[in-house]
């Protein structure tokens, strides 16, 4: 499988790699992030397919980024299948 390179700015590069290793060292985080410039909108299923957590770990991992202000709920008034965006990443493509 090819390699895709996404150049980020540094602002946002090293702000969510440092918020990253500030907050917690967990192995999914480092997992998560990474794969957050390729898809900025994630759900459970998604977080459990790229670390190999049970639910309830992706869910924490994500928790997490939700409490850092890397994901951001998509939809505050569902209560399940809920997905989260990186809304600072996708805000460097939108007009």
């Amino acid at each position: 499988m090819p390699t895709t390179l996404i150049i980020l700015p540094p602002h946002i590069r090293s702000h969510a790699q440092y918020n990253v290793r500030c907050s917690f060292g967990l192995r999914g985080a480092v997992q998560v992030l990474p794969q957050l410039y390729k898809t900025p909108i994630v759900d459970v299923g998604l977080v459990r397919e790229w670390t190999d957590f049970t639910r309830a770990g992706a869910q924490n991992v994500i928790n997490r980024f939700v409490e850092m202000g890397v994901l951001h709920d998509r939809n505050p008034k569902k209560t399940w299948d809920k997905t989260y965006i990186y809304k600072e990443y996708v805000a460097i493509f939108s007009d």
